[in-house]
């Protein structure tokens, strides 16, 4: 009984990394992009990522033009885990 109890919490221990990256969704900037200007707005972006706050975005907008790039996508991307 007692390792039947152990094989279950490991279990349940190692399923919860796998959630966390389920919960986390798959971003592609060429999807989200669906105006298809090479460019992600933050319209576009809170769409895809409905928790997206104005801030986030800012942050990740580095050249405060308003959109993102692939490239300020990307590093934005890694912000997240």
């Amino acid at each position: 009984m007692k390792s039947l109890l152990k094989v279950s919490a490991a279990l349940i221990i190692a399923a919860i990394p796998v959630s966390a990256i389920a919960a986390t969704p798959a971003l592609d900037f060429t999807k989200i992009d669906t105006a298809k200007t090479g460019k992600v707005t933050e319209a576009e972006l809170k769409a895809a990522y409905p928790s997206l706050t104005p801030d986030q975005f800012k942050k990740a907008d580095t050249n405060g033009d308003g959109t993102l790039s692939k490239t300020e996508f990307d590093a934005w991307m890694k912000t997240l885990g």
